[in-house]
């Protein structure tokens, strides 16, 4: 195990501790069946640290979640050391695996990527677009009073102050998502593989990791989930969406694009949340992807892991919603939790 993943577990296991040792009625939890242990985005981490101390709690089943990022949380999974990887943008088929048999993906909520940035005397509201947001990544906007930002907000008396940009490094699907909205391709694709390469700007290691650099860095910009921005004091951009409405990251429009990207439909595979023509929704959008591989874990794990995954998808709603963060649709919930209850734990055949 990397310093990295030891870090990570050691943070996330004393948080949940506690709650971790007792169960439904508040009494010690001297058995608890399986331990499971998770890795992978650190985008859901706020809800995905909710949801392991009320599973603990209820359940008595202790789940460790190490915040790692996407793409290392799919790896660990396929080399199997944890028992399920999370991801926000949906496994390539291969990761998947076949029909009959390999690793199985679903998933169990929505997020909002927030624009964020630190600029005293300024709150909330500072608009801006796809262009404009594109020209300061690229680094060829440098100051926040430049004539392209000031076009969007003639009411906000912007400082002449450099912008210095973070962004996240290799691996982050938030990056990679954040990149491919800045691309101007409003159609997300099967997956997102590639991680970006910013021109300016400083690296930093996941979501909470650009909340905090941003918070100490006058004048900085940066993107992050929502639930990252209040604890670290930080303001939120209005951000433009395909109808020319400029959006702030709530629950409230979080949930306009959930109810406009599955209206009719109850397969999330392919689903793009990014660009909606529809009033009222957000634009930066990104589903988390729970990933196990049913024959590696065997029956055991297996039947604990799927508990866990169909807890979150329809118990864990009321925590995902505190956090400002969307639950699924109940019918795509019907939808994967059959999907779930299907899987069979046994060894594949042998090719």
């Amino acid at each position: 195990m990397t310093a990295r993943l030891a870090r990570a577990l050691a943070v996330v296991t004393l948080a949940a501790a506690y709650a971790a040792c007792y169960g439904r009625d508040g009494t010690p939890a001297a058995a608890v069946q399986v331990d499971l242990t998770g890795a992978g985005a650190t985008f859901p981490f706020p809800v995905i640290r909710d949801w392991i101390a009320e599973y603990a709690s209820r359940e008595g089943v202790r789940v460790n979640y190490m915040s790692v990022g996407s793409a290392e949380g799919l790896r660990l999974v396929a080399a199997g050391d944890v028992d399920f990887g999370t991801s926000d943008f949906e496994p390539t088929q291969s990761a998947r695996g076949g029909a009959a048999c390999g690793p199985v993906s679903v998933p169990i909520l929505v997020g909002a990527i927030a624009v964020v940035y630190h600029l005293p005397g300024l709150g909330d509201g500072v608009r801006l677009n796809r262009s404009t947001l594109k020209e300061i990544f690229d680094g060829r906007i440098r100051q926040w009073n430049a004539p392209a930002i000031a076009r969007l907000n003639p009411a906000v008396r912007l400082p002449p102050m450099p912008i210095t940009v973070v962004y996240r490094g290799a691996g982050s699907a938030t990056g990679r998502l954040f990149a491919h909205f800045l691309s101007g391709n409003d159609g997300l694709a099967d997956t997102v593989s590639a991680d970006p390469v910013w021109r300016v700007g400083i690296a930093a290691e996941g979501n909470e990791g650009v909340a905090v650099q941003v918070q100490q860095t006058v004048g900085a910009i940066g993107y992050t989930e929502l639930a990252y921005a209040a604890p670290n004091g930080l303001s939120l951009a209005l951000i433009e969406n395909a109808m020319g409405e400029y959006a702030r990251p709530s629950a409230a429009t979080i949930n306009a694009t959930v109810a406009a990207a599955f209206r009719g439909r109850t397969d999330a595979h392919g689903t793009s949340l990014i660009s909606l023509r529809e009033p009222g929704t957000y634009p930066l959008a990104a589903i988390t992807w729970l990933t196990l591989d049913p024959a590696r874990l065997g029956p055991d794990r297996g039947r604990q892991v799927r508990a866990f995954a169909q807890w979150a998808m329809r118990d864990g709603a009321a925590a995902a919603r505190r956090l400002e963060a969307a639950p699924l649709p109940s019918n795509v919930v019907a939808h994967y939790d059959s999907l779930l209850s299907a899987l069979s734990f046994a060894p594949c055949p042998a090719a």
